[in-house]
């Protein structure tokens, strides 16, 4: 399924894999002024790749090389003559098949292999400039866009929410924090935020401070608790209460117990 609509000038794609009338996850795809920012999963590739007919896509950017980003590459390559970028950690393994967990390819799929350029430092379309910010938080190799002259930023995975609970095994906490400290201070006046699940936050250096504040208190509590003899997961049941829903659907890939493992292992 796809859905679109526009905020402000930038265009917006949810998209997602549909199964008993139901959407599995939403990912999304923002178009901005002929850029085109990540491509969504496997999925739903025919379907974004037929609503970007005649859109005046010049440029696709992959924030990063995981398979819910890239679904759709070789498609616009070979249908719209896209050209596509990452970084070059991401474009390394964009060309590779990934190894999929069973949810992973139930919710989005094996992407067919695609080649992409190495973005630089900034990149310019329909005389648009982006300037390209390594934010390796959410994984290595990943990347935010910046379009100061409009106040907008493009945060792939780095930042979804303002309290992240459930995250991967390879995410960390305390390269999330300065990434999103180091975003915060770019540029000056408002600054709008565009996530990949499709959400756009106006207060976007609020909210980028407000989430770094809070992984910060975690990583305090999650240390005082360990120096006291705590386990994990008797640290995660301290703060959170709990464990994630998520972690039982993924078999625990995205679990709040990654949050407290990685909390404690921050510099």
């Amino acid at each position: 399924m796809l859905i679109a609509d526009d905020i402000g000038n930038v265009h917006r794609m949810k998209m997602g894999r549909e199964l008993d009338h139901k959407v599995l996850y939403w990912v999304a795809a923002w178009l901005s002024d002929g850029l085109l920012y990540d491509t969504g999963c496997s999925y739903t590739a025919r379907e974004l790749a037929d609503h970007l007919q005649g859109r005046g896509v010049k440029v696709a950017v992959n924030s990063h090389h995981h398979e819910d980003h890239i679904g759709a590459n070789k498609l616009l390559q070979q249908e719209l003559g896209v050209k596509i970028y990452a970084s070059a950690l991401a474009a390394a393994l964009i060309s590779q098949k990934p190894k999929l967990l069973p949810y992973q390819e139930l919710v989005w799929g094996y992407p067919d292999l695609s080649e992409v350029e190495i973005i630089g430092d900034s990149i310019e379309v329909n005389g648009r400039s982006y300037q390209v910010i390594e934010t390796p938080g959410h994984c290595p190799g990943h990347i935010v866009l910046f379009d100061e002259q409009n106040h907008r930023m493009f945060m792939g995975d780095l930042f979804v929410t303002e309290t992240p609970r459930a995250i991967r095994p390879n995410e960390n906490v305390g390269k999330m924090i300065k990434d999103m400290r180091k975003l915060a201070a770019l540029g000056r006046g408002p600054l709008t935020l565009f996530t990949a699940l499709g959400d756009a936050f106006e207060d976007g250096r609020g909210a980028l401070l407000r989430c770094a504040d809070y992984l910060e208190n975690i990583v305090a509590q999650s240390k005082k608790l360990l120096s006291q003899g705590l386990t994990p997961d008797q640290i995660r049941d301290q703060i959170f209460k709990r464990e994630s829903g998520l972690a039982s659907i993924t078999d625990g890939d995205f679990s709040i117990k990654n949050l407290v493992k990685s909390a404690i292992e921050a510099e």
